[in-house]
């Protein structure tokens, strides 16, 4: 297993290891990875001000590739392109801690038995726009896409979910899982769409916007637990739900920082 480091800040991006990388620092950071071999990545993004970046990833076939993908800073556009060849799996755990994000990301499942399980987790304090495209262009490709928002402060979130099943692409699995936990007035949104052109194929969406369930609050005030410890522990287990490939002690260091 192939394990490398990616650090992104202002100024550079820094690869622990290079083999199978182009990058070029210009206005706009473009970084190119070729995985060849099964690995799993870290990015580690370090903003104090912004950051325009493209980033493409090629997992070549009969691959096993794993990304820890963790934002912190100021202002952030970022377009990621995934493709995935054939018997290859892709895992992505996202966690975002930013002021302002517009994310776009494309993952294209380009062979047979190809896959990708995409889980979104962000702390929305101000505005972030998420653009998710997953394109099943062979049969027998599966997709799981969870995205999971904290809206809060003057946080206004918006998630766009797309799936698309082209015709001749049989026995394709798409699943999506959209939820956004909204603890303010403003305004926040999913919009989650299917294109399926093809018959013989498994997919399913869901999209919800709310405030924790009172009765969860509820069960965990009746155990002695007083509300605002009650609601911490909601927002840890649905940050870190699914988010198996990030450290918890990260997880645990972001929810001290908006819920002492």
């Amino acid at each position: 297993m192939v394990k490398n480091k990616i650090t992104i800040t202002d100024e550079s991006i820094d690869i622990k290891d290079k083999t199978c990388a182009s990058v070029s620092n210009d206005l706009i950071k473009n970084l190119s990875l070729d995985i060849l071999n099964d690995s799993d990545l870290e990015f580690e993004y370090n903003i104090k001000e912004s950051i325009k970046i493209n980033i493409i990833i090629n997992i070549k076939e009969n691959v096993k590739c794993q990304i820890v993908d963790k934002k912190r800073g100021a202002s952030f556009k970022v377009k990621y392109n995934y493709n995935v060849g054939q018997n290859s799996s892709l895992i992505i755990n996202t966690l975002n801690d930013v002021e302002n994000i517009r994310e776009h990301s494309t993952a294209n499942l380009n062979g047979e038995n190809s896959s990708i399980k995409y889980i979104l987790k962000t702390v929305c304090t101000q505005k972030e726009n998420y653009d998710i495209i997953i394109n099943h262009n062979y049969k027998n490709t599966s997709s799981l896409l969870m995205t999971n928002g904290l809206n809060i402060e003057n946080g206004s979130l918006f998630i766009n979910a797309t799936g698309y099943i082209p015709k001749k692409a049989s026995d394709a699995t798409l699943v999506q899982d959209n939820r956004i936990i909204n603890l303010t007035d403003n305004t926040c949104n999913i919009n989650p769409v299917l294109l399926i052109d093809e018959v013989n194929v498994s997919a399913s969406h869901s999209a919800h916007i709310s405030a924790f369930n009172p009765d969860d609050l509820f069960y965990l005030e009746s155990r002695g637990i007083p509300e605002k410890e009650a609601t911490k522990l909601l927002i840890k287990d649905f940050l870190s739900s699914k988010l198996d490939l990030v450290d918890k002690s990260y997880i645990e260091e972001i929810c001290e920082k908006y819920w002492r």
